[in-house]
């Protein structure tokens, strides 16, 4: 995520992996970048229901590594009632990437487990991986084990 590593719809197309880098996962007919997918996406509403702060805490001015990353760079972010350098604007960043952060990892977690669904009702036998344990061994046990790993709520979708 940090990296930007995360497969989008519109860098799947860029690669040739799929026809269109429109979303899959909304009827909004927009491309599935970074934005859309963090921001723009109301398949991921409820997702981002659960972290209000951060995503009240949005601004149009943002720069791109807090807005894409979760990375707050100190000073160039408006901090509410406080000095940028105060220790109260510094709680604050910390706050708000460690929500931004938390909330990237539930979308992206959220994501793939309705990726895998589809991809496991596609193969019709409910476990396409083919390990007869019902989870993806790519996932490491699913994106339930992994939402608990990182104290998220797997149902977060």
């Amino acid at each position: 995520m940090l990296a930007g590593a995360e497969l989008t719809q519109e860098r799947r197309h860029e690669n040739k992996h799929v026809d269109s880098p429109i979303c899959v996962y909304c009827a909004s007919g927009a491309v599935e970048d970074f934005r859309h997918l963090w921001w723009g996406c109301t398949a991921w509403d409820p997702v981002r229901e659960k972290h209000a702060e951060a995503v009240a805490a949005r601004k149009p001015d943002w720069p791109n590594c807090l807005e894409l990353c979760g990375i707050v760079p100190a000073r160039r972010v408006e901090t509410p009632g406080a000095e940028p350098t105060s220790d109260a604007a510094r709680a604050w960043r910390r706050r708000v990437a460690k929500q931004l952060q938390r909330m990237y990892v539930a979308i992206q977690l959220a994501r793939n487990e309705v990726r895998l669904g589809r991809e496991r009702a596609a193969a019709g036998d409910g476990d396409s991986d083919g390990d007869s344990d019902g989870m993806h061994a790519a996932a490491g046990g699913g994106a339930p084990a992994a939402a608990a790993a990182a104290g998220l709520r797997a149902d977060a979708a």
